[in-house]
């Protein structure tokens, strides 16, 4: 659905590490290589790579400010990509139509299947919409977001307007 928005996919990736803290860093670090770290996959954590377009639907996956509505489940509709910023208007609720800006952040992810806590830097949002070789989107992410139905606005309805 992706390609069906008009313009060029900017695609992000994300820092992994190993956090320091972490019991003999040294042999986690030369057990498990950063590439390796990029194929992890966490629910309700941003992936390795995120591709976007502007005029595409965003979800944030974390709370950032709920003073200016950049809460968790918040769609945004994304105006600008750069390197360290995503620019975009919140879609629907009390903050409809306020523009905001999400910077990259760094989440530490503590998984028991896992001896090392995951340092990955990278934006805390999820595309609504999927890249044709990407997985599908997830549907159930947060707690305190508001359901696209609920917002007044659905995903397709972006698109819709962009042709």
């Amino acid at each position: 659905m992706l390609q069906q928005v008009p313009g060029k996919v900017h695609t992000y990736f994300s820092a992994d590490t190993i956090h320091s803290d972490s019991n003999d860093c040294a042999r986690l670090d030369a057990e498990y290589p950063t590439e390796f770290l990029n194929t992890l996959s966490f629910s309700g954590f941003p992936d390795h790579d995120i591709s976007l377009k502007i005029f595409a639907p965003i979800m944030l996956l974390r709370n950032l400010n709920p003073d200016i509505g950049l809460c968790n489940g918040t769609r945004i509709m994304v105006t600008y990509l750069s390197t360290y910023v995503i620019k975009g208007l919140i879609m629907g609720g009390t903050y409809d139509g306020s523009v905001v800006v999400i910077p990259r952040i760094i989440v530490n992810i503590n998984d028991h299947n896992w001896p090392f806590v995951l340092k990955r830097r990278q934006f805390p949002n999820s595309s609504l919409l999927r890249h044709d070789d990407q997985q599908e989107s997830r549907t159930n992410i947060g707690s305190c977001g508001r359901l696209p139905s609920e917002a007044g606005v659905q995903p397709w309805a972006i698109i819709g307007c962009c042709f």
